[in-house]
């Protein structure tokens, strides 16, 4: 527990790429998605080695090995295609062209299908799962007159994806020790609990709303707000976000940890004592990103079809 905790306050000045936003966020989520496609791909060679060494030969049995080089590549282009096309429909084309090199690898003697299934697998759930996180911080904060160079503080909705995924984290963790009695998952994750899982919910809910009370009423309609004493109110979709939001990260949680269980590994690395590698501190989120960007685009849809605008 100390190891956990002395790593995760040496972690906390990583924050301030959130909280400045723009280009710097940016290279640190691509930082981020080169490593965590390091450990995705790494885990599955090591286990192909040891698969190797244990005498398999069978391309159905053996374990498989996903590229590294095709997602990397995949990384940069998205980024590329995000921050300086800013054209939201090559998106298409990129999946298609990921998709396309992913085959390739079957042209291996060594490779099978398997092989190109886990690298486009290592495209979709890391690169574009954690690449909404810029789709957040792009096109739902800056209006035409701000520069991607200025600091944006905590008038962000892109914190939302954070206190929702490490909010749910952190008070599933406390609620399971004090009040776990009831497995939530055993199969894939021993130490999870309803009540923890409760709890989670519960936690990302309070910090998203109040946290967006503070700064980000202005993001939401004033046509969905829930009073609160004293005259004052508190957008739904906050706590929505929230709620939902936290449900996001234990999937995104569970789902980490069935890989992990198949390949009989605890970590993905172990790059930060107590924690392990950087995809198993940002699973979550691979899974929180996806739903807050689609929740605010839809939201979006949604007030505009309805009242013609915010």
């Amino acid at each position: 527990m100390k190891t956990r905790i002395i790593s995760a306050i040496a972690m906390l000045p990583l924050l301030l790429f959130v909280w400045w936003g723009g280009i710097p966020f940016y290279i640190a989520c691509l930082a981020l998605t080169v490593v965590a496609l390091r450990e995705f791909t790494g885990v599955f060679r090591h286990a192909s080695a040891e698969s190797e060494s244990a005498g398999v030969k069978s391309e159905f049995a053996r374990m498989p090995r996903p590229s590294f080089i095709i997602p990397l590549f995949g990384a940069v282009l998205l980024y590329v295609i995000e921050i300086v096309i800013e054209d939201e429909m090559l998106i298409f084309f990129w999946l298609f062209l990921m998709t396309a090199l992913s085959l390739l690898v079957t042209f291996r003697r060594s490779a099978g299908l398997s092989d190109a299934a886990l690298t486009m697998m290592a495209n979709v759930y890391i690169v574009y799962f954690l690449a909404h996180a810029v789709m957040v911080e792009r096109y739902f904060t800056y209006t035409e007159n701000e520069s991607i160079w200025s600091p944006i503080g905590f008038a962000n909705p892109l914190w939302l994806i954070l206190l929702a995924a490490f909010g749910s984290d952190m008070f599933a963790y406390f609620t399971g020790v004090l009040f776990g009695k009831h497995k939530l998952c055993p199969n894939l994750s021993p130490k999870k609990t309803v009540e923890g899982f409760i709890g989670g919910i519960v936690g990302s809910t309070l910090f998203c709303g109040v946290f967006g009370y503070f700064f980000l009423e202005d993001y939401f309609p004033a046509n969905f707000q829930i009073p609160l004493p004293g005259g004052q109110s508190v957008s739904a979709h906050l706590l929505l976000i929230g709620a939902l939001g936290g449900g996001a990260a234990v999937l995104g949680d569970l789902a980490a940890s069935a890989i992990k269980r198949k390949l009989g590994v605890k970590d993905y690395g172990k790059l930060i004592p107590g924690h392990g590698g950087v995809l198993d501190r940002i699973d979550s989120v691979l899974f929180t990103a996806p739903f807050v960007y689609y929740y605010l685009l839809i939201m979006d849809y949604v007030v505009v079809l309805t009242f013609g605008g915010w």
